[in-house]
């Protein structure tokens, strides 16, 4: 079992000391107005990642996601549903056994 100390190097203080700098200048930026894109800070992520045994680093990782709810428009000849617990009780029996 590894007790971590080799995770507590020069090399590792250096890293996370370069990726807190990236970040907090990232930050600064930030709320000072600026655009930047957060894939610039994928170097030090990419060395936080590996320094913590995390199996792969992409820059992918830290692109912003818009996320929001796509609006599901049904063709007029498809009835929605009114009976959501009748549809509740079908989906536990179907998924669950129950």
């Amino acid at each position: 079992m590894s007790s971590g100390s080799e995770l507590c190097s020069e090399d590792a203080a250096t890293k996370v000391e370069r990726a807190s700098f990236a970040l907090t200048e990232f930050l600064e930026g930030m709320i000072k107005g600026k655009t930047a894109s957060a894939v610039a800070l994928f170097p030090q992520y990419r060395d936080v990642v590996e320094l913590t045994g995390g199996e792969r680093a992409h820059p992918a990782d830290l692109w912003p996601v818009e996320w929001h709810w796509m609006e599901v428009i049904l063709p007029p000849e498809v009835a929605g549903l009114s009976d959501a617990a009748s549809l509740r009780a079908e989906m536990d029996a179907v998924c669950c056994g129950s």
